[in-house]
């Protein structure tokens, strides 16, 4: 099996940003490639702000929509928070130098066994507790 990718919630984001058409594409084709090869890794924390930001009046996803897009993602596996996620999270924020939030995604992508996490809020190239941050917009940025 080919190793498993964590999507951070900028990216679920993109994908759902008709605003931004280039990273919207970018972000869809990764995610529906990480879908179809059954080697995507989310975490409720995840979920929980990407379901928020589309609530958002700028996306003004309503309800039922919000459940409909969040249903695409149920079938991945799901890392819960607990406990022992918030006291990784804070090593990784010390050893690191990061926020809490990022250290979270990272203690997900780490317990998920994750090669990468697809990220834009982590720097691109560099490892995590063995996990490897991919910025996916990283060349498109470069070309507008």
């Amino acid at each position: 099996m080919t190793a498993t990718c964590f999507v951070d919630t900028n990216v679920l984001v993109y994908a759902n940003d008709w605003q931004l058409p280039h990273k919207q594409a970018l972000a869809f084709d990764a995610i529906a490639g990480l879908l179809e090869q059954e080697r995507l890794v989310l975490s409720v924390q995840v979920l929980n702000e990407f379901a928020a930001t589309l609530l958002k009046p700028r996306f003004g996803y309503a309800l039922d929509e919000v459940r409909e897009a969040l249903g695409v993602y149920l079938r991945s596996p799901l890392i819960p928070m607990d406990e022992a996620l918030t006291l990784r999270a804070l090593d990784a924020r010390e050893r690191y130098q990061i926020s809490l939030w990022d250290g979270l995604i990272v203690a997900a992508a780490e317990r998920g066994r994750c090669a990468e996490i697809l990220t834009e809020d982590l720097n691109h190239g560099q490892e995590y507790f063995g996990v490897r941050a991919r910025n996916p917009f990283l060349s498109a940025v470069s070309e507008l």
